[in-house]
């Protein structure tokens, strides 16, 4: 029987949110109610908790209670009561992989005895009415290997309007001790992550896109450092329009998340604190006249420059992020001989990574230098006068001033 879904989960999003700039309970320090796994067989088992706001991948199979796994907890925080820790799990043939999303996890398989085939799965959904465009994503976070592996842990961030559809879904773990299982119940599923992103699926029928579907950035991360302590990382965000979004999607995975499951390894795990989205109002580069200032930083805003001040045509000031959201407007004063370039972002309340909301940087010219006068000239007008006994002279000079 097929069905048609919607990410319902969107409703409670919007509950948790300090800000609308922000991700709802990102530091997850809210509740952490129980988590009932999506499926296609309509389920109603509980299984772990997950914190609020958010999906975690845990995992139920009809029929088969060592099928219904838990794959992310509860965890310490840096500095804090509450992170999350997503972790892979190796279990009846398969290695189910953990990780969480704004969005609603999902997973399918038939298992017969021990021997899953037919796996897939993933996200759909994510946060809806999010029209903001942030440059870059940070967080805390661990991250460590199961035996054997070298997979990266994986973070995925994505912004779009419209939606996609995607029929013939299989949705759900089917199990047969003996015999070959049934398969899966299907359904339209809606705003699949891959065909959000524009990837090949494994399962599933005919996609469609509304008219006003567009893919507005997407940013797949890999986290190669493996560390047993609190570590914090800032990673940007690819835009490939300028629209305005409607919706948001985060996915935190212990593993590589696109990887073929067949490659997951057990034991992975990833664990997930503070997480932010950020809204640069700094700069990346600055130029006067073509050429780099000396000692530019991001995060430098006073310049002592050994030259005479420009025209504000002569500064060159690129916004750092790819959103294109920030905008730097230049001010010249010759009073003081200062040139001023005050960065904004264009998103009403967004922080940069600092918490500031603007920066200004200074750039101070050295004064200009009083035009030294030419030489005086002396021009000599001579009048001779003779007689019969001697000469004389008569001697009038002229002294050139500063105007000629």
């Amino acid at each position: 029987m097929k069905k048609f879904y919607t990410p319902v989960v969107a409703v409670a999003l919007i509950a948790g949110s300090a800000s609308a700039q922000q991700l709802p309970n990102a530091d997850f320090e809210g509740a952490w109610p129980d988590c009932v796994p999506w499926n296609t067989a309509n389920t109603t088992t509980k299984q772990g908790t997950t914190p609020e706001s958010w999906c975690v991948s845990n995992v139920v199979t009809p029929g088969m209670s060592l099928g219904n796994q838990t794959v992310g907890e509860k965890a310490t925080g840096n500095g804090s009561n509450s992170a999350v820790r997503v972790f892979n799990k190796s279990t009846a043939g398969q290695v189910i992989p953990g990780y969480l999303t704004l969005g609603t996890t999902w997973s399918t398989a038939k298992i017969k005895g021990s021997t899953p085939s037919d796996e897939d799965g993933g996200t759909w959904g994510g946060l809806k009415n999010f029209t903001y465009r942030p440059d870059a994503v940070s967080l805390d976070f661990k991250h460590s290997n199961g035996s054997g592996s070298t997979q990266p842990a994986t973070a995925v961030v994505y912004l779009w309007k419209g939606k996609t559809e995607q029929q013939d879904v299989p949705g759900a773990n089917t199990y047969s001790l003996l015999f070959n299982p049934s398969n899966p119940a299907t359904c339209t599923m809606e705003n699949r992550d891959r065909n959000i992103l524009g990837l090949e699926t494994i399962k599933g029928g005919a996609v469609t896109k509304s008219a006003d579907f567009e893919k507005i950035a997407a940013t797949t991360y890999s986290i190669t450092e493996t560390t047993a302590e609190w570590k914090s990382l800032t990673f940007p965000i690819e835009y490939f329009s300028n629209a305005t979004p409607e919706n948001i999607n985060v996915i935190f995975s212990a593993c590589d998340y696109f990887a073929d499951r067949k490659n997951h390894k057990g034991n992975d795990e990833l664990t997930v604190d503070n997480v932010r989205l950020i809204y640069y109002s700094r700069l990346a580069s600055l130029k006067i006249n073509g050429t780099d200032v000396d000692g530019f930083s991001s995060d430098k805003f006073d310049y002592a420059i050994d030259e005479e001040m420009p025209s504000a045509e002569a500064i060159e000031a690129l916004c750092l992020g790819n959103s294109g959201s920030a905008s730097a407007a230049v001010s010249v004063n010759t009073t003081d001989n200062t040139i001023t370039i005050t960065v904004t972002n264009s998103n009403q309340g967004g922080l940069d990574i600092d918490g500031e909301a603007s920066h200004v940087y200074t750039l101070t010219f050295k004064e200009a230098e009083t035009p030294t006068p030419p030489e005086p000239q002396g021009l000599t007008y001579r009048r001779k006068y003779t007689d019969s006994s001697s000469r004389y002279y008569t001697e009038i000079s002229y002294t050139v001033n500063d105007n000629n």
